[in-house]
């Protein structure tokens, strides 16, 4: 059985037992595919892909209230929340330049947490990391610089560009 450890809000298991040959199927497939940078990653990705199919076929999905507000999915946000979305542009009503002659007449959005996806792998809520600008612009491609990578992803772009991308079309 895994030890469950809570930090910050988010779950870590700290240990997982699988059998022998298991590992070893799983340590050739990370050798040989050479996708997911550790073992790790790959269970992670497995048991992902696992719950996305249980929660596809589980009429019963699971929710969260928004973080701000407290309201519940599919309901109206609570007025001067962060976290609604403004009807014209998609980006957060706070701080978007809509005006208010732009949004007369269309209908508030309702509340549904829809979670940040890695642009690349498409892991849902990868851990959250930061770099200099300067960096995520010389190693990531313009098309995915205002996406969400994980920090697997961003490294093996920069293993992927070495000099940084721009630096493909002067070879």
């Amino acid at each position: 059985m895994a030890e469950h450890i809570i930090k910050n809000g988010r779950g870590q298991f700290s240990t997982i037992s699988l059998p022998t040959p298991l590992i070893q199927e799983v340590d050739k497939i990370v050798k040989e595919w050479r996708y997911w940078p550790t073992k790790t990653d790959f269970v992670r990705e497995a048991v992902l892909q696992r719950l996305a199919t249980y929660r596809k076929n589980n009429p019963q999905r699971i929710t969260w209230p928004c973080h701000d507000c407290g309201v519940k999915e599919g309901e109206l946000h609570k007025d001067g929340c962060d976290m609604e979305r403004c009807p014209k542009c998609g980006r957060q009503l706070i701080t978007c330049d809509c005006s208010d002659a732009d949004l007369e007449g269309l209908p508030r959005i309702p509340y549904i947490l829809v979670p940040n996806l890695c642009a690349l792998c498409g892991i849902q809520w990868p851990d959250l990391f930061t770099v200099p600008d300067e960096e995520w612009q010389k190693y990531i491609i313009p098309p995915l610089q205002d996406k969400v990578l994980c920090l697997a992803c961003y490294e093996d772009q920069k293993k992927l560009f070495p000099n940084g991308w721009a630096s493909v079309n002067r070879q």
